[in-house]
């Protein structure tokens, strides 16, 4: 949260779509974030992508937010449910929206994007792709040379974005030499593109 914080610093009132991946712990994370951009104003509005149905059993659908909030509403700790209503709030004056699209559980990759979704990413003035999946599906789930420009792979992906995944896989991009080495002991990996 904190690099994505400071990728955005300096902007206020935009919009900013989020993929999101897994429910549970990391869809409460996710709901965090986006209390956290909009409660400070960095986003006008902050628009969730959700799958229309599980490919894997983790995997967010609309329907898992309201059933977390329930759960986050219902806490003894008065910041717990304070937490749930603003983000309560945020949905019914559409600060905070949920998107479902059958695209998020397909095996296409992201540059096989219907133009409609890409119509409504493109809106986005920050993008923030979350997992291994989605990561792959952004390089082509190619076996790019690891040195290769995240940046060039990526082009066709309009919004300025931040991808967050736990490597899962071995496919990595935009690492210096030195890095390669060391790519062995990386848990977690933020890759950025700011530019429009």
């Amino acid at each position: 949260t904190k690099a994505i914080f400071f990728i955005l610093y300096d902007r206020h009132q935009i919009r900013i779509d989020i993929i999101v991946d897994n429910a549970g712990l990391e869809l409460i994370c996710d709901l965090f974030l986006a209390d956290f951009l909009l409660a400070t104003r960095v986003a006008k509005t902050v628009t969730l992508h959700v799958k229309s149905h599980p490919t894997f059993v983790s995997d967010v659908m609309a329907k898992d937010i309201p059933i977390a909030l329930e759960t986050l509403a219902s806490d003894r700790e008065p910041a717990v449910s304070e937490f749930a209503n603003r983000i309560r709030q945020y949905l019914e004056s559409d600060r905070l929206q949920v998107r479902e699209h059958l695209f998020w559980n397909a095996p296409l990759f992201f540059w096989q994007m219907p133009d409609s979704l890409r119509q409504e990413l493109d809106r986005a003035d920050f993008a923030i792709v979350k997992g291994d999946a989605n990561y792959r599906r952004l390089i082509g789930d190619c076996h790019w040379d690891k040195t290769s420009s995240f940046d060039k792979i990526a082009s066709y992906f309009h919004p300025a974005f931040a991808v967050l995944r736990t490597l899962k896989s071995e496919l990595i991009v935009g690492l210096q030499p030195q890095q390669i080495d060391r790519a062995d002991l990386v848990y977690w990996c933020i890759l950025c593109r700011c530019g429009g």
